[in-house]
């Protein structure tokens, strides 16, 4: 993905939180997140740490569901670029692949402009599945979201 005026990668805007090597590893390292709704097949895309040179899972620790509920209520502001930069950024800058994949839907939730700041501009996985299937898959799970009844209308 491209993105206009994204700033280049500044190793001492999060030196004081980042070793030299991790930050030296994270300007080699490509990274690579999916942008997805729920069920729509991002577990299908672990596979693709099986190509050389990649690494990822499809939900590891340290996840993004630790801090998202906190990040989207927005209480502390600073909080998705901290656990990028104390959690998150060190765990991918310990690999040596070349390629880190994290395929999960919860990263668009807060977590790509503070990366984005960091000057880290990652590639876009955008799996899509028929709205039908994620429906159907939900129901089958008994996770559909809470609806009104006309009669509580």
């Amino acid at each position: 993905m491209a993105v206009d005026n994204a700033p280049s990668f500044n190793p001492s805007a999060v030196l004081h939180e980042l070793s030299e090597d991790a930050v030296e590893s994270l300007q080699a390292t490509r990274l690579a997140f999916t942008v997805a709704s729920r069920r729509s097949g991002t577990s299908s895309l672990a596979v693709l740490p099986a190509v050389p040179g990649v690494v990822g899972r499809h939900e590891p620790p340290p996840n993004f569901i630790e801090v998202m509920r906190h990040v989207q209520l927005g209480h502390e502001p600073d909080l998705a670029r901290r656990w990028w930069t104390e959690r998150k950024l060190p765990h991918i800058a310990s690999f040596e692949e070349s390629t880190y994949v994290k395929t999960s839907n919860v990263f668009a939730n807060g977590f790509l402009e503070p990366l984005l700041k960091l000057g880290h501009t990652p590639d876009l996985l955008l799996p899509i599945r028929p709205p039908r299937n994620i429906a159907r898959s939900m129901f089958a799970l008994g996770t559909i979201p809470s609806r009104i009844l006309n009669s509580d209308l």
